[in-house]
């Protein structure tokens, strides 16, 4: 690095002018506003040039902007790797800060530094989008249009940040206040490029085609095809995805085609070069209109707009969460549209709903007697636990039973892990640590179909003390003794993952054909569909029993349950959470107010012996039968 450039410990780069140029400056370090060793050399250049004493202090340095894709990709590369150092250190300062009794300052200042560093990634990002022809269409010469991206990449390092709405006790950023704050920097970073392209124009005559900056789009992309509806352009978007980011599972890939056979209906069919701004818009709204059930089975070739939204009758519309997930279906669509040429919309110039607001003022204005509780009441798992599973002589011998339906409700208000989590487990997935922590460890596994709802699903679960005395440590070393591979026999994985048939056997409800009864049916606990009572209240029951036993902070549960951050802290994407012995005294807080003195796996499998054997037998019977011929 020239002698005269020097970094601050913040990561921003100063240039130190010589003793008898001081004075230039009063005596101060010129700021370069940059974190990349790159850029600080070029714009150090600048300085030195405008004293005319470029020749004699620096010969190393030279004056030329980043010409080509290649170099802004280099330079957008260093500036990532800059930006992901930095970020460590701010993981280590936001993890101590987190646990001080008064946090929220340090943990507000190390939020904003990792919110500017993803913004400036963010325009990184456009600029790229910029140099391969798919943002504004390009004027001036080649050289006038790198020096407009070069003051625009200065600009966003440099924008004053705009975070508004309430923080969190802990200093963290809603996530709504997080969206706000973003679409504020993209549009001030569009429209700044907007002003600095119209005065270009203003002031110079349109160049030749050869003077243009390089970009793929100069031969034009394929034109767009009148019938490429949203559909068909989800076709496109797939190939394209699969190829970047590898392939997705089929449930995704499954729900991904039907949002956008929807959204076709609803645009009535129209070939995405003649959206509008506001096509984009009404869209967006439209998805909060339609009714519930009217997507089942939908013929995406004859369907009418109205099959989806009725005009002549009140219905119930889809909850806001469903059509949240169409709008932001209908978003990625758009971009990838944008990316490609197809429209020249900019996605961010698209207001759409807030959903997560119009979700808080629906549950605000629910009444309480109407409002489905997520968590069992007291009285509800005492039921569950002095149910025929938990009495043996309840029991019926003719019926089927596992071991799972014995484990799998104690798991749940125990670890609150989601039913395809536990019933997913292999013997190896159970393990203990060098210092003697015995926990789940829930991560993918490709050869037993075993999959992750998100990347914070991957985690450690320490297994709660009271199943460690209820036997379950034998358990699991009973299964290895038998070399089976998965730790609960009687489940079997198929397209709706491995909690399928745990899930029946809890949730199931008679109907007219089907006579036959969940578990949850059979203690008076689960009596009509949508109620809330199911193995997911597992999960709600033990999240508020950990607040109720002085657990809470929203960090150590979010670890231990695996959920996704309403609070948005950049440090989740680098950090590794809490240790495994805090995560244990956490879980090992949490206890109920019940008599479970009854409950004792041996016990259950004594007096089931038959039953099990022959339960386990007819399994085995069963994956191993080849399909019946018709």
């Amino acid at each position: 690095m020239p002698r005269y450039i020097e970094r601050s410990r913040h990561g921003l780069y100063y240039l130190r002018l010589p003793k008898h140029l001081a004075h230039f400056n009063q005596g101060k370090r010129v700021s370069l506003h940059t974190h990349s060793k790159r850029l600080a050399i070029q714009r150090a250049s600048r300085h030195i040039s405008s004293l005319n004493l470029y020749q004699s202090l620096s010969p190393t340095m030279t004056d030329s902007l980043p010409t080509s894709l290649a170099e802004y990709q280099a330079l957008k590369e260093e500036m990532v790797r800059d930006f992901q150092a930095e970020n460590r250190e701010l993981d280590q300062v936001l993890q101590k800060a987190a646990r001080l009794p008064d946090s929220s300052n340090a943990v507000k200042l190390a939020l904003e530094r990792r919110l500017r560093n993803v913004l400036v990634e963010e325009a990184m990002r456009y600029i790229t989008l910029q140099l391969e022809g798919t943002a504004l269409p390009l004027s001036g010469s080649a050289q006038d249009q790198y020096s407009i991206l070069n003051d625009l990449l200065t600009f966003a390092e440099n924008k004053a940040l705009e975070i508004n709405g309430v923080r969190q006790a802990d200093g963290t950023i809603s996530r709504s206040s997080l969206e706000i704050a973003e679409g504020v920097f993209r549009d001030a970073i569009y429209s700044k490029h907007e002003e600095m392209s119209e005065s270009l124009r203003g002031t110079t005559k349109a160049p030749e085609q050869n003077e243009r900056a390089p970009s793929p789009s100069a031969s034009g992309p394929t034109p767009p095809t009148p019938t490429l509806t949203l559909l068909a352009l989800h076709d496109l978007q797939q190939v394209d995805a699969e190829e970047l980011e590898g392939p997705l599972t089929k449930n995704t890939r499954t729900e991904y085609e039907r949002q956008s056979r929807v959204l076709t209906v609803l645009s009535e069919r129209k070939p995405i070069h003649e959206f509008t701004q506001d096509d984009f818009e009404q869209l967006h709204r439209a998805v909060l209109r339609i009714k519930l059930g009217a997507v089942r089975g939908l013929d995406c070739d004859k369907a009418k707009r109205r099959d989806l939204i009725p005009t002549d009758a009140d219905y119930t519309a889809i909850s806001v969460e469903t059509a949240s997930a169409y709008s932001i279906r209908l978003h990625t669509l758009h971009l990838f549209a944008y990316r490609k040429g197809y429209t020249a919309i900019h996605p961010d110039k698209i207001d759409k709903p807030r959903f997560s607001k119009i979700s808080n003022k629906q549950k605000k204005s629910t009444p309480l007697d109407q409002t489905k509780a997520k968590s069992y009441r007291l009285d509800e798992l005492q039921a569950i636990f002095d149910g025929y599973l938990y009495h043996p002589s309840k029991l019926s011998p003719r019926k089927e039973i596992h071991p799972y339906q014995f484990w799998l409700p104690l798991i749940g208000i125990y670890s609150g892990m989601r039913i395809d989590e536990v019933c997913g487990l292999s013997t190896r997935a159970v393990e203990c640590s060098t210092s003697g922590i015995w926990h789940f460890k829930i991560e993918e596994e490709v050869a037993l179909n075993r999959k992750l709802k998100n990347k914070a699903s991957k985690r450690r679960v320490p297994v709660h003390r009271h199943l460690i005395e209820l036997g379950f440590i034998d358990y699991v070393e009973e299964r290895r003794k038998k070399k089976a591979k998965m730790l609960f026999d009687g489940l079997h994985y198929n397209k709706n993952g491995w909690g399928n048939t745990a899930t029946r056997f809890f949730t199931r409800l008679p109907s007219p054909t089907s006579p036959g009864t969940g578990y949850l049916y059979d203690v008076g606990i689960h009596r009509e569909k949508h109620d809330g009572r199911d193995y997911h209240a597992f999960r709600h029951t033990f999240i508020d029993r950990m607040r109720a036993c002085g657990v809470d902070s929203g960090y150590d549960i979010e670890a231990i349950t695996g959920h996704e951050k309403e609070n948005v802290s950049e440090a989740d994407r680098y950090g590794d959470g809490p240790e495994l012995k805090e995560k244990a005294e956490k879980v090992n807080r949490v206890f109920y107010e019940l008599d479970l003195a009854h409950i004792d796996y041996k016990a259950f499998k004594a007096s089931n012996h038959a039953a099990l054997a022959r339960s386990e037998r007819a399994f085995a019977t069963k994956i191993l039968s080849p399909p019946h011929a018709d």
